[in-house]
Protein backbone atom coordinates (compact mmCIF):
# COMPACT_ATOMS: atom_id res chain seq x y z
CA UNK A 1 0.00 0.00 0.00
CA UNK A 2 1.28 3.52 -0.83
CA UNK A 3 0.85 6.32 1.72
CA UNK A 4 -1.34 9.12 0.64
CA UNK A 5 0.49 11.96 -1.16
CA UNK A 6 -0.91 14.77 0.99
CA UNK A 7 0.72 13.56 4.24
CA UNK A 8 3.89 15.72 3.74
CA UNK A 9 1.79 18.78 3.21
CA UNK A 10 0.04 18.21 6.50
CA UNK A 11 3.37 17.97 8.33
CA UNK A 12 4.56 21.22 6.78
CA UNK A 13 1.31 22.95 7.75
CA UNK A 14 1.64 21.78 11.34
CA UNK A 15 5.21 23.09 11.44
CA UNK A 16 4.15 26.50 10.12
CA UNK A 17 1.32 26.76 12.67
CA UNK A 18 3.70 25.84 15.51
CA UNK A 19 6.28 28.42 14.38
CA UNK A 20 3.58 31.09 14.17
CA UNK A 21 2.45 30.37 17.73
CA UNK A 22 6.01 30.52 19.02
CA UNK A 23 6.62 33.88 17.27
CA UNK A 24 3.42 35.31 18.65
CA UNK A 25 4.29 34.14 22.13
CA UNK A 26 7.79 35.70 21.92
CA UNK A 27 6.37 38.95 20.58
CA UNK A 28 3.89 39.12 23.47
CA UNK A 29 6.66 38.50 25.96
CA UNK A 30 8.79 41.25 24.37
CA UNK A 31 5.89 43.75 24.48
CA UNK A 32 5.22 42.90 28.12
CA UNK A 33 8.90 43.44 29.06
CA UNK A 34 8.93 46.80 27.27
CA UNK A 35 5.83 47.89 29.20
CA UNK A 36 7.37 46.87 32.52
CA UNK A 37 10.62 48.72 31.64
CA UNK A 38 8.67 51.88 30.69
CA UNK A 39 6.65 51.78 33.93
CA UNK A 40 9.83 51.39 35.98
CA UNK A 41 11.43 54.38 34.20
CA UNK A 42 8.35 56.52 34.87
CA UNK A 43 8.39 55.52 38.54
CA UNK A 44 12.11 56.42 38.85
CA UNK A 45 11.46 59.79 37.20
CA UNK A 46 8.59 60.55 39.57
CA UNK A 47 10.76 59.66 42.59
CA UNK A 48 13.57 61.91 41.33
CA UNK A 49 11.19 64.87 40.89
CA UNK A 50 9.70 64.29 44.35
CA UNK A 51 13.15 64.24 45.96
CA UNK A 52 14.36 67.36 44.09
CA UNK A 53 14.54 70.59 46.27
CA UNK A 54 12.91 72.51 43.41
CA UNK A 55 9.70 70.56 43.94
CA UNK A 56 9.12 72.24 47.35
CA UNK A 57 10.16 75.91 47.06
CA UNK A 58 7.72 76.97 49.77
CA UNK A 59 9.52 74.83 52.35
CA UNK A 60 12.85 76.54 51.54
CA UNK A 61 11.50 80.09 51.69
CA UNK A 62 8.87 79.96 54.40
CA UNK A 63 10.24 79.37 57.93
CA UNK A 64 8.44 76.87 60.11
CA UNK A 65 5.64 78.14 62.28
CA UNK A 66 7.59 77.21 65.42
CA UNK A 67 10.57 79.37 64.37
CA UNK A 68 8.29 82.35 63.75
CA UNK A 69 6.76 81.95 67.19
CA UNK A 70 10.23 81.76 68.77
CA UNK A 71 11.26 84.97 66.96
CA UNK A 72 8.15 86.72 68.29
CA UNK A 73 8.93 85.57 71.81
CA UNK A 74 12.54 86.80 71.47
CA UNK A 75 11.37 90.19 70.17
CA UNK A 76 9.00 90.55 73.12
CA UNK A 77 11.79 89.57 75.50
CA UNK A 78 14.05 92.21 73.97
CA UNK A 79 11.36 94.83 74.37
CA UNK A 80 11.04 93.92 78.04
CA UNK A 81 14.81 93.94 78.65
CA UNK A 82 15.54 97.34 77.09
CA UNK A 83 13.84 99.47 79.78
CA UNK A 84 15.59 97.46 82.49
CA UNK A 85 18.96 98.05 80.83
CA UNK A 86 18.26 101.78 80.59
CA UNK A 87 17.33 101.86 84.26
CA UNK A 88 20.57 100.10 85.18
CA UNK A 89 22.60 102.58 83.11
CA UNK A 90 20.84 105.50 84.82
CA UNK A 91 21.57 103.97 88.21
CA UNK A 92 25.26 103.58 87.35
CA UNK A 93 25.44 107.21 86.17
CA UNK A 94 23.83 108.40 89.40
CA UNK A 95 26.23 106.27 91.44
CA UNK A 96 29.21 107.70 89.54
CA UNK A 97 27.95 111.24 90.18
CA UNK A 98 27.53 110.52 93.86
CA UNK A 99 31.03 109.05 94.08
CA UNK A 100 32.48 112.11 92.32
CA UNK A 101 30.62 114.41 94.69
CA UNK A 102 31.88 112.47 97.70
CA UNK A 103 35.45 112.77 96.40
CA UNK A 104 35.06 116.53 95.96
CA UNK A 105 33.57 116.91 99.43
CA UNK A 106 36.41 114.85 100.86
CA UNK A 107 39.00 117.06 99.17
CA UNK A 108 37.28 120.17 100.48
CA UNK A 109 37.25 118.72 103.97
CA UNK A 110 40.95 117.89 103.71
CA UNK A 111 41.70 121.44 102.57
CA UNK A 112 39.67 122.86 105.43
CA UNK A 113 41.43 120.54 107.87
CA UNK A 114 44.83 121.94 106.86
CA UNK A 115 45.29 124.88 109.17
CA UNK A 116 47.24 127.61 107.46
CA UNK A 117 49.71 129.31 109.78
CA UNK A 118 48.66 132.82 110.70
CA UNK A 119 50.27 135.66 108.85
CA UNK A 120 52.57 137.92 110.84
CA UNK A 121 52.73 141.61 109.98
CA UNK A 122 56.04 143.43 110.37
CA UNK A 123 56.85 147.00 109.67
CA UNK A 124 60.21 148.79 109.94
CA UNK A 125 61.82 152.04 108.78
CA UNK A 126 64.34 152.09 105.96
CA UNK A 127 66.25 155.14 107.09
CA UNK A 128 67.54 155.62 103.55
CA UNK A 129 68.92 152.06 103.40
CA UNK A 130 67.99 149.22 101.02
CA UNK A 131 65.71 146.54 102.41
CA UNK A 132 68.62 144.09 102.57
CA UNK A 133 66.80 140.82 101.65
CA UNK A 134 67.63 138.12 99.07
CA UNK A 135 64.36 136.77 97.62
CA UNK A 136 63.66 133.48 95.78
CA UNK A 137 62.56 134.16 92.21
CA UNK A 138 63.05 130.61 90.90
CA UNK A 139 59.30 130.41 90.38
CA UNK A 140 58.16 133.97 89.72
CA UNK A 141 54.58 132.84 89.06
CA UNK A 142 54.11 131.33 92.53
CA UNK A 143 51.98 133.18 95.07
CA UNK A 144 54.21 134.93 97.60
CA UNK A 145 57.99 135.08 97.64
CA UNK A 146 60.40 133.28 99.95
CA UNK A 147 63.20 135.01 101.90
CA UNK A 148 66.46 133.24 101.04
CA UNK A 149 68.78 135.44 103.09
CA UNK A 150 68.78 138.44 105.45
CA UNK A 151 71.80 140.49 104.47
CA UNK A 152 74.15 141.80 107.13
CA UNK A 153 73.79 145.34 105.83
CA UNK A 154 70.34 146.79 105.30
CA UNK A 155 67.15 147.94 106.97
CA UNK A 156 66.00 144.37 107.64
CA UNK A 157 69.15 143.51 109.59
CA UNK A 158 68.79 146.71 111.66
CA UNK A 159 65.17 145.81 112.36
CA UNK A 160 66.09 142.30 113.54
CA UNK A 161 68.37 143.69 116.25
CA UNK A 162 65.41 144.86 118.34
CA UNK A 163 62.38 143.13 116.74
CA UNK A 164 60.12 140.78 118.70
CA UNK A 165 59.35 138.96 115.41
CA UNK A 166 62.53 139.18 113.33
CA UNK A 167 62.75 138.42 109.63
CA UNK A 168 64.10 134.90 108.99
CA UNK A 169 65.33 132.84 106.10
CA UNK A 170 62.59 130.56 104.77
CA UNK A 171 59.73 132.89 105.65
CA UNK A 172 57.20 133.60 102.90
CA UNK A 173 56.28 137.20 102.13
CA UNK A 174 52.60 137.06 101.20
CA UNK A 175 52.01 140.80 101.05
CA UNK A 176 54.23 143.85 100.59
CA UNK A 177 53.00 147.41 101.20
CA UNK A 178 49.38 146.24 101.06
CA UNK A 179 49.79 144.35 97.75
CA UNK A 180 49.37 140.58 97.38
CA UNK A 181 50.48 138.61 94.35
CA UNK A 182 53.18 136.48 92.76
CA UNK A 183 56.86 136.57 93.59
CA UNK A 184 57.59 138.82 90.62
CA UNK A 185 54.74 141.21 91.47
CA UNK A 186 55.88 141.54 95.09
CA UNK A 187 59.46 142.21 94.01
CA UNK A 188 58.25 144.95 91.66
CA UNK A 189 56.26 146.56 94.50
CA UNK A 190 59.28 146.49 96.86
CA UNK A 191 61.55 148.05 94.23
CA UNK A 192 59.01 150.72 93.35
CA UNK A 193 58.58 151.84 96.99
CA UNK A 194 59.10 155.61 97.35
CA UNK A 195 58.46 155.78 101.07
CA UNK A 196 60.93 155.42 103.97
CA UNK A 197 59.01 152.48 105.41
CA UNK A 198 58.49 148.79 104.55
CA UNK A 199 55.58 146.63 105.61
CA UNK A 200 55.34 142.86 105.08
CA UNK A 201 52.87 140.14 105.92
CA UNK A 202 54.82 136.93 106.50
CA UNK A 203 53.92 133.29 106.79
Amino acid sequence: LKPPQHSSSIVELVAVIYSSKMFACCAAETDKMEEITAEAAEADKADTIAESPMSTPAAATDPPVEEKQEEKHEAKADEKIEPKEEAKIDEKIEEAKEEAKKEEDKKEEEKAAVVEPPEIEVSFPLNGQPVGLTLDLANPGDVGVKILKVKAAGAASEYNKTAATPLKEGQQIMEALGTRGTAQQLLDVIRANKTDKMTFKLR
